[in-house]
C-alpha cells in the first residue's frame, strides 16, 4: 500500500500539493472566526459598540473558513479516487500473476470482495479517516494553543476531558472494526452463493434467446 501511495503521489504531484496546501489553509482559517468572536465578546463586555464592519468581517471569516473546508474535502476526495484507481490497478496486475491453485483454493466471493469492498473501505479510511484525522489533529493543536494563550485554566480542563474522549473513540473503533469484518465475511458468502445462480440465469437467458431465434427462422421459411 505504501508503494501504491508513493506511485500515485509521483504520478499526480499537483493534486497532492494542492491537497496539502488546502488542508493548511483550512486549518488556519478555522482559527480566525473564534478569534474574531473573542474580540466581539470583549467589546460587548466592556460595553463598547460593535461596528457593522466588525460584524460583517466575522461573518466573512466564517464563510471563508467553510469555503476552505469544502475545498479541502473536495481535494481529499479527488486524490482518494486517484489512490483507489492505483490500488485497483495493482490488484488487477496481482490477479494476472497468481496461480490457478490460489483461485481454486479461495472462494470467488472473497476474491471479488477484495476488489470491490476492501478497496472502497480503504478509500473511506483514507478520505474520512487518516487524512481527515491528521487535519483535525492539527486544528485541535491550534485551538488548544489559542485556548492556553487566553485561559490556562480552561486549557487544563480540556486536557483532563480529552483522555475520556480518546477512550470512547478507541472503544467505538474496535466495535466498528469487528462490524466491518463481519460485513466482509457476509458479502463474500453472499457472492459465493449468488455467483453460480447468476451464471445459471445467463445460460437460461442464452437458451431462451436461441429458442426465440429458431422460432423466427422457422416462421421466416414457412
Amino acid at each position: 500500500m505504501r508503494n501504491i501511495a508513493k506511485k500515485v503521489i509521483h504520478d499526480h504531484p499537483k493534486s497532492f500539493i494542492s491537497m496539502v496546501l488546502l488542508i493548511i489553509l483550512s486549518i488556519i482559517t478555522s482559527l480566525l472566526p473564534p478569534l474574531a468572536l473573542e474580540q466581539i465578546v470583549n467589546h460587548l463586555t466592556d460595553q463598547k459598540e460593535v461596528s457593522l464592519f466588525f460584524a460583517l468581517a466575522y461573518l466573512g471569516l466564517i464563510v471563508l473558513s467553510d469555503l476552505f473546508a469544502s475545498a479541502q474535502n473536495i481535494s481529499i476526495t479527488i486524490f482518494g479516487q486517484k489512490l483507489t484507481r492505483g490500488m485497483r490497478s495493482a490488484l488487477v496486475q496481482k490477479l494476472n500473476t497468481i496461480t490457478t491453485g490460489y483461485l481454486t483454493n479461495h472462494e470467488s466471493g472473497a476474491i471479488a470482495s477484495v476488489f470491490v469492498n476492501d478497496a472502497d473501505i480503504i478509500n473511506s479510511l483514507y478520505s474520512e479517516g487518516v487524512v481527515g484525522m491528521i487535519a483535525d489533529l492539527f486544528q485541535l493543536i491550534g485551538l488548544l494553543f489559542v485556548v492556553f494563550t487566553r485561559s490556562i485554566g480552561l486549557g487544563f480542563i480540556i486536557l483532563i476531558v480529552m483522555p475520556l474522549i480518546l477512550v470512547m473513540t478507541r472503544h467505538f473503533q474496535k466495535a466498528s472494526l469487528a462490524s466491518q469484518k463481519q460485513n466482509r465475511a457476509a458479502i463474500a458468502y453472499v457472492r459465493q452463493i449468488f455467483t453460480p445462480l447468476e451464471s445459471i440465469g445467463m445460460e437460461i437467458q442464452s437458451i431462451q434467446d436461441a429458442m426465440a431465434g429458431m422460432s423466427r427462422i422457422q416462421d421466416f421459411f414457412k
